[in-house]
C-alpha cells in the first residue's frame, strides 16, 4: 500500500471467527501508525463476533443481514439469496456514507459483498488470506483484486500468481511485544504458577471434538497434578464452566480476552489507587486543614463546654474518614470515565479491555481511607491544641 493510501477512508470487510478478526485489527492498527489521519470502518456480520471484538478493540463497524451456506441443511439456505441482495443494498448504502478509497477483505462470507461493489465501482480491493487453504468468498474475489496478501507460500493454485505477496499473518502489537511471564500468566487465571499448566484453545470459536475429549478426561488432570486453561468457544462454554466447577485446577471460558495484555489489571488497580490518592488524599488533607483553621471559634467553645481534646480529635478525624471515602469514590468514577475515554482511541482500545471488580474498588477505598487518615491527623492535633480561650479572638 502507498502512504497515499494510508490518508484516505478505508473499509475492512469481514470475520466470523478470531482468525479473521484479529488480524484484520493489527492490519487497522498497522495502516494508523503509518496514516494516523486514516479513516477506517469495518464491515461485518449481524450477530457475529466481530460485532462484539471490533467496537472494543475501538474501531466502528457495520453490520450486514448476511450468513453464509449451510451444508448440514439445504433447507435453511431457502433465505440465502434474499440476504445476499439485501446485503447488496446495505453495502450500497454504506459506500455511499462512508465513500471508500481502498478496500481490505479478511475472509468470511461477510467480506463478499463488500469487495465485490468495491470492485465493482473500481475501488481498489485487497485480500488477506490467512490459511493455507483459501476460502471460497476470497478464491472468487481475488480474481478481480488489486492485490492478495498471504501467510504462506504456494497460494497459486487459488490466486493469480502475479498479485501474491507472501506477508505472513499479521500479529497484533500488543502480543508480539507482550512482556508477561509465565507466572503472571497463571495468576492471570487463579491458578498455580507451580503446576504443569495445559493450554487449550480449539479456535475462537471451539472445536467440538477437542472440548468433548477433555470433558471425558477431566479428571485425569487432577489425578496427574496438572492445570488446564481451557478455551471453549461459546458453543461448549456453559457446560464446560459446569464441569469445571468446583475444580481449582481448571480454568474454563468461552474466550480469552484478555491474553495478550494480562497486566491490564494490575494496572488498573494501580492506576486507580493513585487517582484515589490524589483525588481523596490530597482533597482530604487540604479540606481538613481549611476545615480547623475555618472552625477555631467552634471548636474553641467546644473546648470551653468541656469537650476533652479525645472527642475533638474524634469529631475531626470521623470528618476526614467521611471526606475520603467520598474522594475515594469519586477517584474510581473519574478512573472509569477516563478508561471510556481511553477506550474510544483505537491503538489503545485494543488492549484496555479492563475488568472492574469488588478487588479493584476496595483498594481505591482502602488507598483513599488510609490518606484521609494521614490527612487528617495533623489538622486534628492542631485542633486538640487550641484552648477554650482562643474563641475570643473570633468574636
Amino acid at each position: 500500500m502507498t502512504n497515499d493510501l494510508m490518508t484516505n477512508k478505508i473499509i475492512i470487510a469481514g470475520g466470523g471467527t478470531g482468525g479473521h478478526i484479529f488480524p484484520a485489527i493489527a492490519i487497522a492498527n498497522a495502516i494508523l501508525k503509518q496514516g494516523p489521519q486514516t479513516e477506517i470502518l469495518f464491515v461485518g456480520a449481524k450477530g457475529k463476533m466481530e460485532m462484539e471484538k471490533i467496537p472494543q478493540a475501538g474501531f466502528k463497524i457495520e453490520g450486514l443481514d448476511i450468513a453464509g451456506f449451510n451444508r448440514s441443511s439445504l433447507i435453511k439456505n431457502i433465505g440465502l439469496p434474499f440476504k445476499l441482495v439485501k446485503s447488496f443494498v446495505q453495502v450500497k448504502r454504506i459506500f455511499k456514507n462512508f465513500q471508500p478509497t481502498a478496500v481490505i477483505g479478511v475472509g468470511g462470507y461477510s467480506s463478499f459483498p463488500v469487495l465485490r461493489f468495491a470492485q465493482s465501482k473500481r475501488i481498489p480491493s485487497f485480500i488477506h488470506e490467512s490459511n493455507s487453504f483459501a476460502g471460497k468468498s476470497n478464491i472468487m474475489l481475488g480474481k478481480k483484486a488489486t492485490k492478495i496478501f498471504t501467510a504462506s507460500d504456494g497460494m497459486e493454485k487459488f490466486f493469480p500468481a502475479n498479485k501474491i505477496r507472501v506477508t505472513g499473518n499479521p500479529v497484533r502489537s500488543v502480543i508480539s511485544k507482550a512482556t508477561v511471564n509465565r507466572e503472571e500468566g497463571i495468576r492471570f487465571f487463579g491458578l498455580n504458577p507451580v503446576k504443569k499448566t495445559v493450554l487449550s484453545v480449539g479456535g475462537s470459536l471451539g472445536a467440538k471434538s477437542i472440548n468433548e475429549a477433555l470433558d471425558k478426561d477431566m479428571d485425569a488432570f487432577e489425578n496427574n497434578d496438572l492445570q488446564l486453561i481451557w478455551q471453549t468457544g461459546k458453543p461448549y462454554a456453559a457446560k464446560a464452566k459446569e464441569r469445571a466447577a468446583g475444580r481449582t485446577n481448571i480454568w474454563a471460558g468461552d474466550f480469552i480476552s484478555q491474553m495478550p495484555d494480562m497486566k491490564n489489571s494490575n494496572g488498573m488497580i494501580n492506576s486507580i489507587a493513585f487517582l484515589a490518592i490524589v483525588i481523596g488524599g490530597v482533597g482530604v488533607l487540604n479540606t481538613m486543614l481549611m476545615s480547623v483553621f475555618e472552625r477555631t471559634r467552634e471548636i474553641g467553645v467546644l473546648r470551653a463546654l468541656g469537650w476533652r481534646r479525645r472527642q475533638v480529635l474524634g469529631m475531626i478525624i470521623r470528618e476526614a474518614l467521611l471526606l475520603s471515602i467520598i474522594g475515594g469514590i469519586s477517584g474510581i468514577v473519574f478512573a472509569i470515565f477516563l478508561v471510556f475515554l481511553l477506550q474510544q482511541v483505537p491503538s489503545i482500545g485494543e488492549i484496555l479491555e479492563p475488568k472492574w471488580n469488588i478487588e479493584i474498588l476496595l483498594r481505591a477505598i482502602l488507598v483513599a481511607v488510609s490518606l484521609g487518615i494521614l490527612g487528617g491527623l495533623y489538622p486534628a492535633y492542631r485542633a486538640t491544641r487550641l484552648q477554650p480561650i482562643e474563641a475570643l479572638r473570633y468574636e
